[in-house]
């Protein structure tokens, strides 16, 4: 009996793992949110406000790979999470097929992703400080 399988790319891989790991990540934040958003700390509106700027990076990323997964013919389906692995079935070029990274792999990664987004992040919220900065000193001069 011959298996047909789809021959997937290293660097398509590197785009299914780094969808994996973006999926998780995107789970783990909008579960967080919900915990945020019944809070009553005083910095709850803060949170909510950085965490869904954290979310519309991540979101944007997801968007570009899914667009890559469109153009090498690569569908995303629905995936499951067990104790060990992290799995999702992909229909690669016709064939269906089951990608899974290991859990303790993935809490790996996710944990260096998400240094990776917070530090983008703090970029974005230094740079609209920057700019506030500047346009309330020229605001003052102005006076």
């Amino acid at each position: 009996m011959q298996v047909n399988q789809c021959i997937i790319s290293i660097e398509e891989r590197d785009i299914i793992r780094e969808n994996i790991i973006l999926k998780m990540m995107q789970e783990r934040i909008e579960h967080n949110l919900k915990k945020i958003k019944t809070s009553k700390d005083l910095l709850s509106p803060t949170y909510i406000t950085a965490t869904y700027r954290l979310l519309d990076l991540i979101l944007s990323d997801i968007a570009l790979i899914n667009e890559r997964l469109n153009e090498a013919s690569i569908e995303w389906l629905d995936g499951e999470h067990s104790e060990l692995f992290v799995r999702y079935r992909i229909v690669c070029r016709g064939l269906e097929e089951s990608v899974a990274i290991k859990r303790d792999v993935a809490e790996k990664q996710l944990s260096i992703k998400f240094e990776e987004y917070f530090i983008r992040f703090m970029g974005s919220v230094k740079k609209r400080v920057a700019i506030s900065g500047i346009q309330h000193v020229s605001a003052a001069r102005r006076l």
